[in-house]
């Protein structure tokens, strides 16, 4: 009679510590101190990080982590931009960090003085007026505006106004005055023609 002996030998397989990333927080259950086949070891990262690749690692039969290591990347918001008429400081866009704005004061520019006239007011920023006035034996043409204001977008509304002589004649106004005199002595009579020159 013989008899067979069947000789089974277990052998405890073993991964490697699959490290700690930097800024991240790693959680496993692991026996005895060794990460045995099957441990599953959690990672996640610290405020301000995001992870690169998985969160979840297994331990293999063949002693070798299923997926390689993840990473914890600091987030960066990226360039905030800047707004018309600002001026940004500070140059770190990453999480936690700060950034300043302040604003510049819009100013219109010298907006002018029309020929044979006159201008009161030397503020040129956002909100202020500049008011014209001809010089005297000059009028302002009726389709001129006196006050001009500086706008938010950096231009003065309105346009620059015009002075015109008052004695100055302009064809919408000039008419044909045509004297007729009848062949009676001292008696002349005045005839207008309502003609007008319009081009």
């Amino acid at each position: 009679m013989r008899l067979i002996f069947v000789l089974f030998l277990f052998l405890v397989v073993n991964c490697s510590d699959p490290g700690i990333p930097a800024n991240s927080i790693r959680e496993s259950k692991i026996e005895h101190g060794n990460f045995t086949y099957g441990t599953v070891v959690f990672y996640d990262c610290n405020p301000g990080y995001f992870l690169f690749g998985s969160s979840v690692l297994v331990c293999q039969p063949n002693g070798h982590w299923d997926k390689p290591l993840p990473e914890c990347i600091m987030i960066d918001c990226g360039h905030p931009g800047v707004p018309p008429n600002a001026v940004l400081s500070g140059d770190k866009y990453t999480f936690g960090s700060t950034v300043h704005y302040t604003c510049t004061v819009i100013n219109c520019g010298d907006p002018g003085v029309p020929a044979n006239g006159m201008r009161y007011g030397d503020d040129y920023v956002v909100g202020q007026n500049v008011t014209y006035m001809c010089q005297p034996g000059y009028t302002m043409e009726s389709n001129s505006s006196s006050i001009r204001t500086c706008t938010s977008n950096g231009t003065w509304s309105g346009s620059i106004p015009t002075c015109r002589g008052q004695d100055a004649i302009t064809k919408d106004k000039l008419y044909i005055i045509v004297l007729v005199f009848t062949k009676i002595p001292l008696k002349p009579m005045m005839g207008v023609f309502g003609k007008s020159l319009h081009a």
